[in-house]
């Protein structure tokens, strides 16, 4: 009787730790698969467009937690003149697990397609990309 009593037990505890993990890993994905991209999409659109004066806009992020793969379709940077600075047709990073465990950000690969980068000179010193440089370097909080 002792021996069945500690093994209802047992199961009892293994029951809770196997649907306290599933509830973890279920956040986790959910996490990473949806609020991470949703979060991220606005996040960088609201930093580059109040930063730069500039129009950005992003047709789709998706990130997968379990594997660490970013990929990113459609990004386009409109300067305040409504011209293309940059776009980007199709974008892949893959993080490095184990840089995460000492506190770096290591990509393993990264791939750029469609990438297409505008550099208007107005004079010799002088282009869109330094004028975007020094508007986020303006707009800089102190610190």
């Amino acid at each position: 009787m002792a021996k069945t009593a500690l093994a209802e037990r047992l199961t009892r505890i293994a029951l809770r730790v196997l649907r306290w993990g599933a509830l973890v890993l279920g956040v986790y994905a959910a996490a990473g698969f949806l609020l991470l991209p949703w979060l991220a999409e606005r996040q960088i659109t609201s930093l580059l467009q109040s930063r730069l004066e500039a129009r950005f806009s992003v047709a789709d992020i998706h990130f997968n937690p379990f594997s660490l793969q970013l990929r990113i379709e459609g990004l386009d940077l409109i300067d305040a003149d409504g011209w293309r600075v940059a776009s980007l047709g199709h974008g892949f990073i893959n993080l490095q697990a184990d840089s995460l465990s000492r506190g770096t950000l290591s990509l393993s690969n990264v791939h750029l397609d469609d990438l297409h980068l505008s550099v208007r000179r107005y004079t010799l010193s002088d282009s869109n990309l330094q004028r975007l440089a020094q508007r986020w370097a303006d707009t800089a909080t102190p610190g």
